[in-house]
């Protein structure tokens, strides 16, 4: 019998939430994550060939430690990643529209995913536990959406034949024409991209008795990005020196805001991202000038202390979420 090849087109990616002190307990996954461009599972079992005295090939090929990591793209709908990322979310619902707001929480949630190929001729599935955001970067440049890559680490994962169909929201996904980028109230001007990681810095522990993972505890959380814009004036080049030139106490700490909308009023189908960073820094400046002319656009990374607040607003309600 000739196998049957998968295709993404019947691929589904869904995921649930596990139970809090509950690590890598399986629950049922239903939710999706946005539109998801690609999704790549890393498992190795760090096989090591062993060799002795007396012979050029390998006497054993003992396993180690079972690690699982992941990555994923998104177009972004909506927050649900960001929960995993950030560690709790609350609901605030006007009309049919609901802003969730996520909050800082010292331990993130773990969740359940999904990897499942829904064919009538067979279904493949591949159920992952333990699974952990440990990076989560938002983009969006000129031309473009605002997207999500993500990435962690998880416990094991389980293969079985049934799939669950694939979960794809009609939500609309957020442009860069309705996008705003300032420092303080200094909103920039032709702001060709930006980007903003939120690392969660986990570790994976292993302990005698089980070649899986036993947790995945958190470090130091860091927010860190950059952002390239059309070269105009000094500005933002002074607010990375902290004047007109290099101070002793280094750039001016400012509040760094992103808003993306899709221009509708809250309560009539308003669709929104809003980060708000405090205590924002730029840590380096380029500004190439090349050959020919041109537009010039200048690149500043920053890092910042914490967040003040991260925002989304979509139809979905606290008891779908």
């Amino acid at each position: 019998m000739v196998k049957l090849t998968r295709t993404a087109e019947t691929s589904s990616i869904l995921h649930g939430r596990e139970a809090d002190n509950a690590y890598g307990t399986a629950v049922t996954a239903n939710k999706d994550f946005g539109l998801i461009q690609n999704f790549t599972p890393d498992e190795n079992f760090n096989v090591t060939p062993n060799h002795a005295l007396g012979a050029r090939n390998a006497q054993q090929s003992p396993s180690g430690q079972f690690n699982a990591s992941w990555s994923m793209d998104v177009h972004f709908q909506h927050g649900r990643l960001v929960e995993y990322s950030l560690g709790a979310v609350s609901h605030n619902t006007t009309s049919s529209d609901t802003a969730h707001t996520f909050t800082e929480r010292d331990t993130v949630p773990s969740f359940t995913l999904e990897d499942g190929y829904n064919h009538t001729s067979g279904d493949v599935l591949r159920k992952y536990t333990g699974m952990k955001v440990n990076e989560l970067t938002f983009s969006m440049s000129v031309g473009g959406v605002l997207s999500m890559n993500a990435s962690g680490f998880g416990k094991t994962v389980v293969n079985s034949t049934t799939a669950q169909a694939s979960v794809i929201d009609n939500l609309v996904k957020l442009t860069f024409g309705l996008a705003e980028l300032k420092m303080d109230s200094d909103v920039f001007e032709e702001v060709q991209s930006f980007d903003l990681t939120i690392t969660n810095n986990l570790t994976q522990t292993f302990g005698l008795g089980s070649n899986l993972v036993a947790q995945l505890p958190e470090g130091s959380r860091t927010y860190t990005g950059s952002f390239a814009m059309s070269f105009k004036d000094n500005t933002e080049y002074e607010y990375f020196l902290g004047g007109t030139a290099p101070t002793g106490s280094g750039p001016d700490a400012k509040t760094l805001t992103l808003t993306v909308t899709n221009g509708i009023a809250l309560g009539s189908g308003l669709r929104k991202f809003l980060v708000v960073l405090t205590n924002a820094k730029l840590g380096t400046s380029s500004k190439p000038v090349p050959i020919g002319g041109g537009q010039l656009v200048q690149t500043f990374n920053f890092t910042a202390e914490s967040l003040s607040s991260l925002v989304t607003t979509d139809d979905i309600s606290e008891a779908n979420w």
